[in-house]
């Protein structure tokens, strides 16, 4: 849904794949004890999909949640890569390292649902409708930046328990196993090597001094766009984000191909 309008764009060229990611939005994971929901398991899960659908190797593009899973897949798989875009973070290992009480707070849900089970749950469950509200108003660079027909649609899919569980999951994995297995790739001097893309909204990673440097640290071949709005990148200038991840590709596969 957040895609919706990119993906329409870039439908006139490329061939759009935009899943859910485990356990959130319509999709289900049915071995939840088991699951791990860190992002090796949700990118070898998505390597799995395209796989069976015929389109590997991809150019994969991801925004929050979704950069952190698309970034460890270029790590973990770079043959199944042409170009990567990730939008609106820096990886999990630096932003906890340059946390600080100021950064903590405006970052308090990575630890609020990262707390043990049920407490998270609970809390969220009890309102979902004003979570979500009071996320979107407070992310985007403008009140109404997000349509009411899509708020409607992330309050209803957020009503979920299962949905909400995946959410904790998801961060519980982040502070964990994430946090680890990127300690691990700059102890091993692993890169992404693949052409990357990184965009953000310039009211947002305010928290970060030099996104360029941070992630230089983790690509080899980088471009730095910033645009002008708040965290929900590809909602609030769809067209712009369209055309970014266009001619990223474009570009990407030209330079696959002089090379």
């Amino acid at each position: 849904r957040a895609w919706n309008d990119v993906a329409v764009s870039l439908c006139s060229d490329f061939t759009v794949i935009a899943p859910d990611l485990p356990g959130y939005g319509f999709s289900r994971v049915h071995a939840p004890d088991e699951y791990t929901y860190s992002k090796h398991s949700m990118g070898a899960d998505l390597f799995s999909l395209l796989g069976k659908l015929g389109h590997l190797p991809v150019h994969i593009a991801g925004h929050d949640r979704g950069a952190r899973i698309a970034y460890r897949m270029a790590l973990d798989s770079p043959e199944f890569l042409h170009t990567l875009t990730v939008m609106g973070i820096i990886p999990t290992l630096d932003v906890l390292s340059i946390m600080d009480p100021s950064i903590a707070l405006g970052l308090y849900h990575w630890f609020l649902l990262a707390q043990p089970e049920l407490f998270p749950e609970r809390l969220l469950g009890s309102d979902p409708d004003y979570f979500i509200a009071h996320t979107l108003d407070s992310w985007c660079s403008r009140p109404g930046a997000i349509g009411e027909a899509a708020r409607s649609e992330y309050m209803e899919r957020f009503r979920d328990p299962g949905v909400v569980h995946a959410a904790c999951q998801d961060y519980r994995a982040a502070l964990t196993i994430d946090a680890e297995a990127d300690a691990a790739d700059v102890e091993a001097g692993r890169r992404i090597v693949c052409p990357t893309l990184v965009a953000w909204g310039d009211k947002s990673l305010r928290y970060v001094k030099d996104i360029p440097g941070v992630w230089k640290r983790w690509a080899l071949n980088l471009e730095f766009v910033s645009l002008d709005c708040g965290h929900f990148v590809m909602e609030e200038r769809p067209r712009e984000t369209a055309k970014l991840i266009s001619r990223h590709a474009l570009g990407g596969l030209l330079g696959n191909l002089t090379t």
